[in-house]
């Protein structure tokens, strides 16, 4: 448990630098650099409390900044396409801070699989109140309601991609889909071609699709379309192993007999560990 406290201290000191390397401004916003830069400096300061704290009132204390990090930014003329395409950099910027503490040799892979599975819950709950906001304000402030659908539709669109984040991590060749908040049948279906078009593009020979993130369980027909995802993921060559079920998911796909044949994991962190075993990988080899 100390080697997360001193990764927590140590991305704690470098939360300036990060915020810097993400980007100073976007087209359309009227935040300054230096605010963007403070802003993304503390979001990334809470990530590393989670670390270094406790996770679960880091979650909480990242649930009330964002929000009102939601309102500034629209209020800025932020749009909800930067705001969200932000969260994509910064998952990716978390997961380059953690190969290189590897590279280094300060990180072991159990603290490794534990701090990304940390970063990535609060990152989560950042993405899911942000995406409130925006959500909130085009409801109140669209001008007409035929207009109000429209971009409401278009921005729902826009969650729904970052709702299930194809992501790219320390073991080359596999790729990390974490589901965040409900899924239905309607977002299942984007994620299908999100994560269809991603595999195929990165040559992807394994993903994990975890579902730790969700709020609620699946319901059956969603449960129908995720073994459709499963038997095209396996025509195009990559193999789909599951993490995070809950108990009353993980008993309707019993029931229902779906994806019998996928390797399922408590975790995100199982999963990775089983895939480190099977590729006879060290973490010496990892960090070359």
């Amino acid at each position: 448990m100390k080697s997360i406290e001193n990764i927590g201290i140590r991305l704690s000191a470098v939360k300036v630098k990060m915020a810097e390397k993400l980007g100073a401004e976007y087209e359309g916003s009227q935040i300054s650099g230096n605010d963007m830069v403070k802003i993304r400096s503390e979001l990334i300061g809470i990530h590393a409390e989670a670390l270094s704290g406790d996770p679960g009132t880091a979650i909480d204390k990242m649930k009330i900044k964002a929000k009102e990090i939601g309102v500034i930014l629209i209020s800025s003329g932020y749009t909800l396409e930067s705001a969200l395409e932000n969260t994509k950099k910064a998952r990716q910027a978390f997961w380059d801070f953690f190969e290189e503490e590897v590279n280094q040799e300060r990180l072991s892979a159990s603290a490794l699989l534990q701090a990304a599975s940390i970063v990535d819950q609060v990152l989560d709950a950042s993405i899911i109140s942000i995406s409130e906001c925006y959500i909130a304000s085009f409801k109140e402030n669209a001008a007409a309601a035929d207009d109000a659908a429209l971009q409401i539709k278009e921005n729902k669109m826009l969650i729904e991609e970052l709702s299930a984040p194809v992501v790219q991590t320390v073991l080359e060749g596999t790729l990390l889909v974490p589901f965040i908040g409900r899924i239905d049948a309607s977002r299942m279906e984007a994620i299908q071609m999100n994560v269809l078009s991603s595999c195929s593009e990165n040559n992807a020979e394994y993903i994990i699709l975890d579902f730790s993130g969700q709020t609620e369980d699946v319901d059956a027909f969603t449960f129908h379309l995720l073994d459709q995802l499963v038997k095209s993921l396996k025509l195009i060559g990559t193999e789909p192993r599951f993490a995070g079920f809950s108990p009353g998911a993980a008993r309707k796909i019993v029931e229902q007999g779906l994806v019998n044949d996928v390797k399922t994991f408590g975790s995100f962190r199982q999963a990775m560990y089983d895939l480190f075993s099977e590729k006879g990988i060290s973490f010496a080899e990892l960090a070359k």
